[in-house]
């Protein structure tokens, strides 16, 4: 606990901080009552649900699109303390912030997202570990 104190006090995630000093909560125990009511809450699909359909086999398939002030926006709502990666040593939200003022980032960003969403479906899987993080896939 003390661990996860300190990195949040380090990044500026005071009310974070002061979460975790005063919170009971611990981890879940690994045991198989655990386990079972971890998939009664996150059940299975059904068996008979239809599989998407694959975008690429459409040729009116118009990929989906975003504009910069929607990563503006999305940027802003990460909390204050948010890590720019699993072990916190990337580019952080905040600094994100600190260069939306600087006109080209936002459309740079926005162009790489959008160029993302239109190949999807073609990017190799090692970069998608890096993407959509590991064992995650796209939606499609």
């Amino acid at each position: 606990m003390a661990a996860a104190v300190t990195r949040k006090i380090k990044t500026g995630n005071f009310r974070a901080a002061v979460r975790i000093s005063c919170s009971q909560d611990k981890p879940a125990e690994p045991i198989d009552h655990t386990l079972r009511a971890l998939l009664a809450k996150h059940p299975a699909p059904p068996s008979d649900r239809r599989k998407p359909l694959d975008p690429a086999n459409y040729p009116h398939f118009q990929p989906l699109r975003i504009e910069s002030e929607t990563v503006k926006k999305a940027l802003r709502t990460f909390p204050p303390g948010s890590s720019g990666g699993p072990d916190g040593t990337d580019m952080s939200p905040q600094h994100l912030r600190d260069y939306l003022t600087d006109s080209e980032l936002p459309m740079a960003i926005t162009e790489l997202i959008n160029r993302t969403l239109a190949v999807t479906n073609s990017v190799r899987k090692q970069v998608r570990k890096v993407l959509y993080g590991p064992g995650k896939r796209p939606l499609a």
